[in-house]
C-alpha cells in the first residue's frame, strides 16, 4: 500500500473577538525545515550546494557537550539541516548503522505549540522530547518532538520570539564561491515530503495524523490505480487545514512479483520512512529516464483532451520530464536517480502550471567519474564510485542494505573513513608470500577478476587499526579502471568551475595510539620492505600544549611515502589524541595531493568552495626566505611544526584542546 504523509504551508485565522483558539484552529503552519542523518554532514551539505543550488546557512560545531556536526542550507522557503555523529555511539550513530543516510525529522511550524503537544498527548502520541526552550541573542525558540512512522519524527516549533537565521546555537555562514559560477535553479519551497511504510500500517498513520496534527485526508488511491506487470502499491495523502501543508505515505500491495518500489524502500532502509521531496531541482545531479512508448502514450492522451500544454512532447522526452493532466491543468515532474547508497530517498522536481560523497570530490576538487559498480553491474551487496584526477584515484563505497556486516559495524564506529590504500606491484605473489612470512594477516588471499579488457590479481593486508592495503597488479589488464566497474560520463558541471590541476598523491598519513608508532613503522618495514624515510620527534613538533613523533616510511624508488604519527606527552591533549578518541583507534589522518602550481591550485579550489586551514600570521614573518616544497630530500619539518599549530588553533575553537 501506498500513503502519503505530506504537510502543506497554512495561514493562521484567529477570532478577531477571541484571544482562546478552538480545537480547530491549533494547526501545522508550513515546513520549517527538514533533518538528514548522515555519515558526514559537511560532504552532504555540500551535494545540496553543488547540485541543487542551496546556499550554506548556518553550522553548530561539535564540542563534548553536543558531539554531533551540523550543516543547515537554504533555498527561498526550502532549509535543510544535516548532522551527523562525531562519536561511535549515541542515537545517530545507531540509526545510521540500521538504515544509513536518511531523513529523520520533518519539522513544522506552529501557532500554538502547547496546545498541539497537549492534543497529541490526549491522543497517545510519544512525545520524544517534551516542549523546551532554546535562547541566544536573537531570541527564544520553543519546540518539541514527536514520533511518527519508523525511526522519523516531526519537530514542532514556536519561533514568534525569534529573529535568528536559523536556531539558536547555530553560527551564520558565509555563501559558498560555487554558486557565482553555476546557474540558478530557481526551487522556491517544499510541495510535499512522500514516506513509504509498512504493510498494514497506511490506515493507521493516516488516522495519527488526523488525531495527533489535525490534518485530514486529502486523497487515497488502491493498487488498481496504480499498477505495473509486476509490482503495485496503494496510496494516501493528509494535508493541514488550510490545504497548504502535504504529506504522502505509500505502502506495497500485493503484485504478480514480491517486490515493489515500496517493499525495495522499506528493505533498504529497515523500517517505514521518507522517501522523497518535491520541489527541488538538480545541477548536475542524475535525472530516472522513462520508455519511449510513455511518450507515444501521452501524445495520444493529449489528442482528446482540451489541456493546453505549452512544452512539446519533444521537450518533455528529451529532459525526462512526465506530465500528468485534467481538465483543470496539468503537472510536469522529473526524477533525480537515489541520492543515497541505498535505493531510499531521491528528489522529484515538480512544477505546476494553472524537482552523494562521490560528487563532493567531482565539484569540489575537479575530480572525474570513473566508474561505478552497484545493483545494475551486479554487485547486490556494496555501491562503488570511483573517481579520478590525472594519477589519483578514490573509490567510496557505501553498503546497500541494513545487515549487520563488517562494512557496517567499521562505519558505525568510526564515521566515514578511509578503510583501504592500494599499491600497484609487478611481483603479487612474491610479496604476498613475503609478506605471509613475516607474520602479516591476509585479509584476503590472491584472486583474478576479469573481464573483455584482460585480468587483474589481487590480495589485501591487514595493517594498522582497521585499515587494509590491497595489492593490485595489472600487468595484464588494458581497462579504465578495473573489471566489474561501468565507465561514467564526464560531469557536467566542470564546465562552469574553474580547473584544478593536482597531479598525484604525495603521502597517505595514518595516526596511531599513543606508544604504537614503532609497531606500525616495523611493519612497513617487515611486511613490505619500505625503509624509514624521514623522522621527528616531540623535540622539533611542540607546541606550549601538546607534541607529536613522526617517521615516514616510504618504498625503494620512493614513490611511496607512509608517514606514521603518535601523540606525546604535553600539557594538553594534541590533535593526534584528539584523532584517536574521536576515530576510535589508528587510522588514516590526512591526504596529500602533489601540485606543480600550488598557488593556482589553492585559488582555483578556493573558488570551488574548499576550505583550508588558516596559518598564523608570524609564519610568514620568519619565512620569507623559505622556498616552497620542490624535489627536496626532506619532509618539510618546518611547515610540518606550522600545520601542527594550526591543526591545534582549529582544535581549540572545537573545545577539545
Amino acid at each position: 500500500m501506498l500513503s502519503a504523509d505530506f504537510l502543506y504551508i497554512s495561514s493562521v485565522i484567529s477570532d478577531e473577538n477571541s484571544s482562546i483558539m478552538k480545537p480547530e484552529d491549533v494547526k501545522v503552519l508550513n515546513f520549517d525545515h527538514l533533518t538528514f542523518w548522515v555519515g558526514n554532514a559537511k560532504t552532504a551539505s555540500s551535494y545540496f550546494v553543488t547540485r541543487f543550488g542551496f546556499t550554506p546557512l548556518a553550522v553548530k560545531e561539535a564540542s563534548e557537550d553536543n558531539p554531533r556536526l551540523s550543516y543547515a542550507v537554504r533555498l527561498n522557503k526550502i532549509t535543510i539541516a544535516f548532522e551527523s555523529p562525531t562519536k561511535s555511539h549515541g542515537e545517530i550513530a545507531k540509526d545510521l548503522e540500521a538504515h544509513g543516510d536518511f531523513v529523520k525529522d520533518v519539522a513544522f511550524e506552529v501557532n500554538d505549540l502547547h496546545e498541539l503537544v497537549k492534543r497529541s498527548k490526549k491522543e497517545g502520541a510519544v512525545i520524544v522530547k517534551d516542549v523546551t526552550v532554546e535562547k541566544d541573542d536573537h531570541g527564544t525558540i520553543k519546540y518539541a518532538v514527536l514520533r511518527t512512522y519508523g525511526d522519523n519524527t516531526h519537530t514542532l516549533i514556536d519561533r514568534s520570539d525569534y529573529n535568528g537565521v536559523f536556531l539558536p546555537g547555530y553560527t551564520a555562514m558565509e555563501d559558498d564561491p560555487l554558486n557565482k559560477l553555476l546557474p540558478d535553479t530557481n526551487l522556491t519551497f517544499i510541495d510535499h515530503v512522500e514516506g513509504n511504510i509498512g504493510d498494514g500500517t497506511l490506515s493507521d498513520s493516516v488516522s495519527w495524523y488526523e488525531r495527533n496534527l489535525n490534518m485530514h485526508k486529502f486523497w487515497c488511491v488502491d493498487y488498481s490505480h496504480d499498477l505495473v506487470p509486476y509490482s503495485c502499491i496503494n496510496s494516501a495523502s493528509v494535508i493541514n487545514q488550510n490545504e497548504t501543508v502535504l504529506l504522502s505515505m505509500n505502502e506495497a500491495a500485493k503484485g504478480l512479483r514480491p517486490s515493489s518500489k515500496v517493499t525495495e524502500f522499506v528493505k533498504s532502509l529497515g523500517t517505514s520512512g521518507v522517501e522523497h521531496i518535491r520541489s527541488l531541482k538538480a545541477r548536475g545531479a542524475e535525472i530516472l529516464t522513462w520508455p519511449p512508448k510513455y511518450y507515444e502514450m501521452i501524445k495520444d492522451k493529449l489528442k482528446s483532451s482540451s489541456v493546453n500544454v505549452k512544452e512539446t512532447i519533444e521537450e518533455l522526452e528529451q529532459e525526462n520530464i512526465l506530465i500528468d493532466f485534467d481538465e483543470k491543468g496539468y503537472m510536469l515532474q522529473a526524477f533525480t536517480k537515489h541520492l543515497q547508497a541505498r535505493p531510499t530517498v531521491f528528489i522529484e522536481i515538480i512544477q505546476r502550471r494553472n524537482h552523494k560523497a562521490a560528487s563532493y570530490y567531482i565539484s569540489r576538487f575537479g575530480f572525474e567519474p570513473l566508474g561505478y559498480q552497484g545493483l545494475e553491474t551486479g554487485s547486490r551487496r556494496i555501491v562503488s564510485h570511483a573517481v579520478r584526477l590525472n594519477k589519483i584515484i578514490f573509490i567510496l563505497q557505501a553498503q546497500y542494505e541494513p545487515q549487520e556486516t563488517e562494512f557496517v559495524k567499521e562505519v558505525a564506529f568510526h564515521g566515514d573513513f578511509v578503510k583501504d590504500v592500494a599499491f600497484e606491484v609487478e611481483n603479487l605473489d612474491f610479496i604476498v608470500e613475503y609478506a605471509r612470512k613475516q607474520g602479516a594477516v591476509i585479509v584476503k588471499d590472491i584472486w583474478e577478476e576479469s573481464d573483455k579488457n584482460g585480468i587483474v590479481r589481487m590480495a589485501v593486508l591487514k595493517t594498522y587499526g582497521d585499515n587494509t592495503h590491497t595489492l593490485i597488479d595489472k600487468s595484464k589488464y588494458r581497462g579504465s579502471f578495473l573489471p566489474g566497474y561501468q565507465t561514467q560520463d564526464s560531469d557536467p558541471i566542470q564546465k562552469f568551475l574553474p580547473k584544478v590541476e593536482i597531479n598525484f598523491i604525495d603521502h597517505v598519513v595514518g595516526n596511531q595510539p599513543d606508544n604504537e608508532m614503532e609497531t606500525a613503522a616495523s611493519w612497513y618495514e617487515k611486511c613490505l620492505q619500505f625503509h624509514r624515510f624521514w623522522s621527528v620527534d616531540d623535540k622539533q613538533i611542540f607546541t606550549e600544549y601538546s607534541a607529536l613523533r613522526s617517521i615516514v616510511m616510504a618504498n625503494w624508488e620512493e614513490t611511496v611515502k607512509m608517514p606514521i604519527n603518535e601523540p606525546a606527552p604535553g600539557k594538553k591533549k594534541s590533535q593526534i589524541q584528539e584523532y584517536v578518541e574521536y576515530y576510535g583507534g589508528a587510522g588514516v589522518q590526512h591526504i596529500a595531493l602533489n601540485t606543480e602550481d600550488i598557488i593556482t591550485a589553492v585559488e582555483n579550489l578556493r573558488a570551488r568552495g574548499v576550505d583550508f586551514l588558516s596559518i598564523p600570521s608570524s609564519y610568514y614573518t620568519i619565512i620569507r626566505d623559505r622556498l616552497q616544497h620542490s624535489k627536496v630530500k626532506g619532509f618539510g619539518a618546518g611547515n610540518f611544526k606550522t600545520l601542527f599549530e594550526s591543526i591545534e588553533y582549529e582544535q581549540e575553537r572545537r573545545g577539545n584542546l
